[in-house]
């Protein structure tokens, strides 16, 4: 899926701005081919995750598209003009050029613009001189809420409005109502959401009011701007966008990607497991349906009753209690009495709930015998395999679902994992197959067929007892 999005959209996506229902469009078709036939769907935010923490690496178009602009964005402000600000953006040639109109809409020269805003501004730290901090707007030096939103109107203010340069101190002061000419109703309502304390606002903001003797002894402690220029370069050092940083290091694409990412994932049954079993999860030696069917587990997309939208929520094969995701892989007596006959032959640990569940939900996988017939990863990918394949061909098919026809199929799985993963001295043909009538349950008891698996050391042939 990568390799198409790179290889038909990457080198348009770099230079062309396209609409925001074009990518919506985009992300329901890559949704649509990765779970198809598959309810429900894994979220296309989970899926952009990277494979360690739970996603599936899935390129996001919109990222992908504004990662490439930093080649071209970031020259662009290395050449900042060493005079003052101001001066610099009050000239008629900028203030006539073509392209700051074009901030807005939807041409190439959004790309940067577009590229910056989705940069994550945590401007905490940041600190600014007063005459900088009257050109931002309101919404820029205020932090809105739920519950105190701020108008629509009142967003494009500049904070000029409301603020002012105290002569005396330096520092920014909010005016008073004779001194408000401009918008005054917006404006006054404005500082009377600040001073009470319905509305924040941002914290480089607050210490622009601050005395320079009460520096030091604020928590950060921070060293006031000595200037009286309009100075942007603060905010695009704490976007990796200027070698103004401590560490001196300028935002690459990479480091773009993960910035723009969020870090944890909203969609997880269970608390977000740790990189390492994330990476193991992908290692183990597993059939692609059973890695399949134990991922949608630990992301709570598993198919069941009440997710297929199913007449009854009620498990169908206990029929006394509502199938939850425990319930559907190891509660139900019959699912349970198969978990209790093949777990002795496999761990020393006495079989018990809690163990079984640390293991499929945090991988944390129990001491082996020393006479283990399989490594644990394959074991228990295995067996819930084995268990969806009978579960819905009872449920489609109407086949019995007997805990002994199910320890019989497990074990036939095992038995062919086993020598998938780690072959012997001898030639194997096994089939297992399933009559399903549904087209839909044929993606869940899909049919396996292992032959010709050959390694011949010993120059020991075995005639295919199918041919």
């Amino acid at each position: 899926m990568n390799s198409l999005i790179l290889s038909k959209l990457g080198h348009v996506l770099r230079v062309l701005s396209v609409p925001k229902s074009f990518f919506r469009k985009l992300q329901s078709h890559i949704s649509g081919f990765i779970s198809a036939r598959r309810f429900p769907r894994i979220g296309f935010e989970t899926m952009c995750f990277p494979r360690h923490k739970g996603g599936l690496s899935v390129l996001n178009t919109q990222i992908q598209q504004s990662a490439p602009q930093l080649r071209w964005l970031i020259p662009l402000l290395h050449g900042f003009p060493q005079e003052p600000t101001s001066t610099f953006w009050n000239r008629r040639s900028i203030r006539s050029s073509v392209v700051l109109p074009l901030i807005s809409l939807d041409g190439v020269f959004s790309l940067f613009f577009t590229a910056v805003d989705q940069l994550p501004h945590t401007f905490d730290r940041v600190v600014i001189n007063p005459q900088t901090a009257l050109c931002l707007t309101l919404s820029d030096v205020s932090i809105s809420s739920s519950s105190c939103p701020l108008p629509k109107s009142m967003t494009c203010l500049p904070s000029s409005h409301a603020y002012q340069v105290d002569p005396t101190s330096g520092r920014l002061q909010p005016k008073c109502s004779t001194d408000i000419r401009s918008r005054p109703y917006l404006t006054k309502h404005f500082l009377k959401w600040v001073r009470s304390d319905k509305l924040k606002l941002s914290s480089f903001f607050v210490r622009i009011f601050l005395l320079p003797c009460s520096a030091p002894l604020i928590d950060p402690p921070f060293t006031p701007v000595v200037h009286i220029r309009v100075d942007m370069p603060p905010f695009l050092a704490v976007l990796f966008l200027t070698s103004d940083t401590e560490g001196g290091s300028i935002l690459t694409s990479k480091i773009y990607r993960r910035l723009y990412s969020p870090t944890v994932s909203s969609s997880s049954l269970y608390p977000s497991l740790p990189s390492t079993k994330w990476t193991g999860l992908w290692r183990f030696p597993l059939h692609p349906q059973g890695r399949n069917i134990w991922y949608r587990m630990l992301d709570n997309k598993l198919d069941r009753q009440g997710s297929l939208y199913m007449p009854s929520k009620i498990c169908p094969i206990c029929s006394g209690h509502e199938e939850t995701p425990s319930r559907f892989l190891f509660e139900c007596s019959q699912k349970l009495a198969v978990w209790f006959s093949l777990w002795d032959s496999q761990f020393e640990l006495p079989f018990s709930t809690y163990s079984l569940r640390r293991a499929i939900f945090l991988l944390e996988f129990p001491k082996c015998r020393s006479n283990a017939s399989t490594v644990p990863s394959i074991f228990f990918g295995t067996l819930l395999l084995a268990l969806c394949r009978n579960h819905w061909s009872f449920v489609f098919d109407d086949r019995p679902f007997l805990a002994n026809i199910v320890i019989a199929s497990a074990k036939q799985l095992l038995f062919i994992s086993l020598h998938l993963c780690f072959p012997t001295e001898s030639l194997f043909c096994f089939f297992l197959t399933y009559n399903c009538r549904n087209l839909r349950l044929r993606d869940h008891c899909h049919g396996v067929r292992v032959s010709h698996i050959t390694y011949n050391k010993s120059k020991h042939k075995t005639q295919n007892p199918q041919k």
